[in-house]
């Protein structure tokens, strides 16, 4: 989980806790008095909403800020944490293994990029501008 996704599953969390809190405060504040119910039904609602609006705007801001997080967590690209590695394996028996006619390698000198996982060899997609793994046969 990479860190938007984190801040926008905290921040759901706690709207949805906030909104909990305000329909208890707002509950408690409508039932504290049973006589201003007898007298008039509205004023209990009045106060419910009056206490359980404060939440109620704190937490649809919570919501909104946590879903932005959740929709940056998504489309986000993580940045490689270790420079590529270079072996000196020939470009063209790799490249014949590839069944895509639009794999190329790159850069186009005879260096192909190792995958972190496997440590074979690996070839850069043109079409897609990302490396796949010829051993694996996924992209890394």
């Amino acid at each position: 989980m990479n860190n938007w996704k984190a801040v926008g599953c905290i921040f759901l969390v706690f709207g949805l806790l906030c909104f909990v809190v305000g329909l208890i405060a707002g509950n408690a504040a409508a039932n504290a008095n049973p006589y201003i119910a007898s007298i008039d039904p509205s004023a209990s609602q009045a106060l419910f909403m009056n206490s359980f609006e404060p939440y109620a705007i704190t937490s649809l801001f919570m919501f909104a800020i946590g879903a932005v997080g959740l929709y940056a967590g998504r489309t986000s690209q993580a940045a490689p944490t270790t420079a590529p590695t270079y072996s000196q394996s020939s470009v063209y028996s790799i490249s014949s293994q590839v069944s895509s006619p639009n794999a190329q390698l790159h850069p186009p000198d005879p260096k192909v990029w190792t995958c972190p996982h496997c440590g074979q060899a690996a070839i850069f997609i043109e079409e897609y501008q990302r490396w796949y793994c010829v051993q694996e046969k996924k992209y890394v």
